[in-house]
């Protein structure tokens, strides 16, 4: 059975947007747009076929570009994204149940517990309803998946330092794992330095600390996920290729390329 689901995982700022975008242009002008997906691409494609009447008929009259940039907005407003968001909770829920009895979610505030909350559901309507329609030879890539959604574990403060290996791991059980994890991989100065000049800026959470809590952040993020890939190898059967996006970016993509080429 081929590959079909690949994720990407790394520190804010460490560049997983920019390397899946050229990784899967790479592989597009390879094998055409039909096999090698962008979950964004993905979800366009079924909500062409299956969301609410109204938005369907403006997504099959707009051009690919700009539905595209229109569908993720429009899905996250449908009826399709609720109805996935239920069924994937049905299905999954054991993997927020276990972020809701952590140490971790009683320490956060009502506005973070939101966002976190909100972005693990956002992560599961998309992962439902790509699962429902590609179940052929399309790979679909995703920048953040349900192994990124672990850093919901990962605490801003010094309370809960150490890692929480018994609650990541029941969670790790209780999610769709990806066939593939590419792990991206960066010096924290630089992954520092991206995260304050990007367009999109720091995530709500660290837009309140100041340079040395955010770096600190990236330090403890850097060994949650080192952990975590740790638990995934050892016992999840995850394939896992670790890519440096320190050095050389063209150096980085094509290298990362031809390991997964060899992959699928």
């Amino acid at each position: 059975m081929p590959v079909q689901r690949i994720e990407f995982a790394g520190l804010p700022g460490v560049g997983k947007t920019s390397v899946r975008r050229e990784l899967v242009r790479s592989l597009q002008a390879l094998s055409g747009a039909n096999r090698y997906l962008t979950a964004e691409e993905a979800v366009l494609c079924v909500a062409r076929k299956h969301i609410d009447k109204i938005y369907r008929y403006l997504l099959l009259a707009l051009p690919n570009r700009i539905a595209l940039k229109l569908s993720t907005y429009l899905f996250g407003r449908s009826l399709l994204r609720f109805g996935s968001q239920n069924t994937f909770l049905a299905n999954w829920g054991e993997g927020l149940e276990s972020f809701l009895a952590s140490g971790q979610y009683s320490d956060l505030s009502v506005a973070d517990r939101e966002n976190v909350i909100a972005g693990f559901l956002e992560t599961g309507s998309v992962f439902e309803v790509i699962s429902r329609e590609f179940v052929r030879d399309e790979i679909v890539f995703f920048e953040e998946g349900f192994v990124q959604k672990s850093f919901m574990f990962l605490s801003h403060g010094d309370k809960f330092s150490s890692f929480p290996v018994d609650n990541v791991s029941r969670y790790l059980d209780s999610v769709p794992l990806p066939d593939v994890l590419v792990h991206v991989t960066s010096d924290i100065d630089t992954c520092y330095n991206r995260m304050i000049s990007r367009p999109d800026g720091l995530t709500s959470r660290l837009s309140r600390c100041d340079e040395n809590e955010i770096r600190q952040f990236l330090s403890r993020a850097e060994r949650h996920l080192s952990k975590v890939t740790e638990l995934l190898a050892k016992d999840k059967s995850v394939e896992i290729i670790n890519v440096d996006n320190s050095m050389d970016f063209s150096s980085t993509v094509s290298d990362l390329y031809r390991r997964i080429i060899y992959q699928i």
